[in-house]
């Protein structure tokens, strides 16, 4: 029933985007090229680089404790019988804090930066997951973890604001794209390293592990970026600027 429920929810989006959906002033791209070659544009681009590390390492930290979850919970004082379910619940407190505060996010970015943004979401987001082990009861865990989630909801949307910014309007599609690899990335490496870390060593060292890479991934976007870089995207595309010169 799960994935039949998951067949059903992806078709009716399939079918909203058929008929409600349309872009508005599409211009395809006329120049040939391949994904080596926009592999090759992306490297030289040091702004975008950091917001695929950043990416990498987000989505990394939310798929670590996903495999692990069930028996934490269990370890914490649910019930055997109900794990799977209180996992779903708690899990999902993450989408609900992302559904009431991610709007408030996006209005501070509008008037702050999605840099700025980045960098609170993924401090408390970091801090967030350290805090986690300080609480040994279902309730306590919950309410963290939805604290968490406010914070950590402002990360993805101000990634994707930055592969905007960073990035000229001719290779935003393919920039998307890599910055989706990125993202898949994450999520295939996390959950083996979830149950990895948690095999060899326990669950509690999810949350520091997870907490510090989130840290990292903050002073990342601390150093990374200047504001030349946002108020001029076109100079992060060196095979234009390149071609520009030639002409």
């Amino acid at each position: 029933m799960a994935f039949a429920s998951a067949g059903v929810m992806v078709l009716s989006a399939t079918l909203l985007v058929i008929f409600w959906v349309t872009e508005q002033k599409f211009a395809p791209r006329t120049e040939r090229g391949g994904v080596i070659q926009s592999l090759k544009i992306a490297g030289r681009n040091r702004m975008f680089l950091s917001v695929l590390l950043i990416t990498l390492l987000a989505q990394f930290s939310v798929m670590t404790i996903e495999p692990v979850l069930p028996l934490y919970i269990v370890e914490i004082g649910g019930s055997v019988k109900d794990a799977s379910l209180l996992s779903g619940i708690i899990f999902s407190l993450l989408g609900i804090a992302s559904i009431l505060f991610a709007p408030r996010w996006g209005n501070l970015a509008d008037r702050i930066g999605f840099r700025k943004v980045l960098i609170i979401g993924l401090l408390f987001g970091g801090l967030g997951n350290i805090a986690q082990i300080l609480f040994h009861s279902i309730w306590g865990f919950s309410i963290v973890r939805f604290i968490y989630g406010a914070f950590f909801c402002a990360v993805f949307p101000a990634i994707n604001g930055l592969v905007v910014q960073s990035t000229p309007s001719e290779f935003r599609g393919r920039a998307f794209g890599i910055n989706q690899t990125a993202n898949q990335i994450g999520g295939m490496l996390g959950p083996i390293a979830g149950g990895l870390i948690s095999g060899v060593f326990s669950i509690h060292s999810i949350f520091w592990i997870t907490g510090f890479i989130l840290l990292f991934a903050m002073v990342v976007a601390f150093q990374s970026y200047s504001k030349d870089d946002f108020a001029n995207p076109s100079k992060n595309n060196p095979a234009k600027t390149t071609a520009a010169g030639e002409s």
